[in-house]
């Protein structure tokens, strides 16, 4: 089926670059999820970053005009927490900020020093140092379990990209000697899989929205997801045109109001 003849009733749509870059909203996305809304199609919200929790996430998007149920929003922070517990992994020490540290605990795990820890779990901190780069790499080097929350590289913002939480990773790694044994972000699927498990979507009537390629479009691809790839976040034009295999999104746009376009009006 061509794409000019297909519609989605669900959605999966990344946060940073997508509806928003820092703390500025992205123009026209509050508008298009609303329509999403009244179109009674399914929304849901999946983000690689890890520095805060469901609930914070949930207030942002609210200040920015978008109505999101904290059910409906999975972050590589919520996923940790998730996989430490399945794992039974009971005590952490977590390179990361706030947000991540409160999943965490949320979840009944400890986060201790790096000597007592059983994994050491990596996400992106605003407050890396040295004294937090020595304490994980002793922990990994000494046998704890090295979990990323992800490794993007960057992270898009207003005027530019910051270091992204695989800045973090690769010290950690470097530093250790060791790569992460545990990815929880895309490009792995364990997230975009969780929400069509725990949400009974049929594939072929989701569609994700993102804009990176080595993550976004990937994760999609492996799962046969099809994939719309925004340019007001990490990719630009020319990238998003010329990436192949895995990489291709399934379509180009603009921005998120585009999305609008391939929307059907679902039942509830």
């Amino acid at each position: 089926m061509s794409l000019a003849m297909r519609t989605f009733s669900s959605f999966i749509f990344d946060l940073d670059g997508v509806l928003y870059l820092g703390s500025t909203p992205i123009r026209g996305a509050a508008e298009a999820l609303c329509e999403l809304g009244r179109r009674n199609c399914r929304i849901f919200f999946l983000t690689n970053n890890a520095t805060k929790t469901r609930g914070q996430y949930r207030k942002k998007l609210a200040a920015m005009g978008i109505d999101a149920k904290k059910k409906h929003i999975y972050t590589s922070a919520y996923g940790t927490a998730k996989y430490l517990v399945q794992e039974k992994i009971r005590k952490v020490f977590v390179v990361g900020e706030a947000g991540l540290k409160r999943e965490i605990r949320g979840a009944g795990v400890r986060i201790c020093t790096g000597e007592e820890a059983d994994a050491v779990v990596v996400g992106l901190d605003r407050k890396f140092d040295y004294k937090k780069l020595a304490h994980a790499a002793s922990a990994i080097r000494n046998g704890a379990l090295f979990i990323a929350t992800n490794t993007d590289a960057t992270l898009p913002l207003e005027n530019g990209f910051a270091p992204g939480a695989g800045a973090m990773v690769e010290a950690a790694a470097t530093a250790s000697g060791k790569r992460p044994e545990v990815i929880i972000g895309k490009p792995q699927t364990f997230l975009i899989e969780d929400i069509l498990d725990e949400n009974d979507f049929q594939k072929r009537e989701v569609a994700f929205v993102g804009d990176r390629l080595d993550t976004d479009m990937l994760a999609s691809n492996k799962l046969g997801i099809f994939s719309f790839c925004v340019l007001t976040g990490s990719t630009d034009k020319h990238s998003a045109s010329r990436a192949r295999g895995l990489y291709k999104p399934g379509k180009i746009i603009k921005s998120v109001e585009e999305v609008l376009k391939y929307a059907k009006e679902a039942t509830d």
